[in-house]
């Protein structure tokens, strides 16, 4: 990779985890619209618009799309109105950098789209109403600590043939990337391995709480930065 294009790729990052945090900042707290059957109507319209080619319109990914089942009770549960907000925003950057081909998922919010905060808030709202398990109380001050090395060796054995070397695989949500190792906890990603995501190739993976805790922090070491 060219020494220009690679600083401006980490500029492009930092601003992105910039942008990320004040995101998180600003909306802590805001919970999407909840009643409001106007909103809820004109968020299942913005939805089906922006959303549905990929994750499809009940939120059952369509056939062939690598996309996440959106109408997942094993997300739905774990992944909290900011998470699912800044995904949104944000989007999920691919091998080849923010905004350019190769991007998996498209950034719709900071005028990239015609969607606005209160609109995005309204798509959050709309991917609740397939909710049906209680929420999972996450443990914010939870930090893996673990042993890099034999997290290497666990995810190697346990998750590379789906997420791939570095966790930029083309086949299975990235756990690289600025935005899921942002704004995804340590907690939530424990609690995926853990329950798995029902429908997908994403089982429940019984590990030792080392090996949790090394697999974890081996992620954690996953360049936010896409690959060349």
């Amino acid at each position: 990779m060219r020494p220009t294009r690679l600083i401006a790729l980490v500029l492009t990052t930092v601003l992105l985890i910039v942008g990320i945090a004040v995101l998180l900042r600003s909306r802590a707290n805001v919970d999407a619209p909840r009643d409001d059957p106007k909103v809820l109507a004109a968020a299942a319209v913005d939805y089906v618009k922006f959303c549905a080619v990929c994750h499809g319109v009940d939120g059952r990914t369509v056939a062939g799309s690598i996309a996440p089942n959106l109408a997942s009770d094993d997300l739905l549960a774990l992944a909290g109105d900011d998470f699912l907000r800044a995904a949104i925003v944000f989007g999920r950057p691919g091998r080849e950098g923010i905004g350019a081909k190769g991007v998996k998922m498209q950034a719709y919010g900071n005028g990239a789209t015609p969607l606005d905060d209160a609109r995005i808030d309204g798509i959050v709202r709309h991917l609740r109403t397939w909710q049906k398990a209680e929420p999972v109380a996450l443990d914010d001050a939870y930090r893996a600590a673990g042993d890099v090395a034999a997290g290497e060796a666990v995810y190697a054995r346990a998750c590379a043939s789906c997420h791939g070397a570095g966790g930029w695989t083309d086949g299975a949500p990235r756990l690289a990337g600025a935005v899921f190792q942002t704004t995804a906890s340590d907690d939530f990603i424990r609690q995926t391995i853990r329950r798995g995501r029902a429908g997908t190739p994403m089982r429940p993976i019984a590990l030792s709480a080392a090996d949790e805790d090394a697999v974890i922090a081996y992620i954690r070491t996953f360049s936010p930065i896409p690959p060349k």
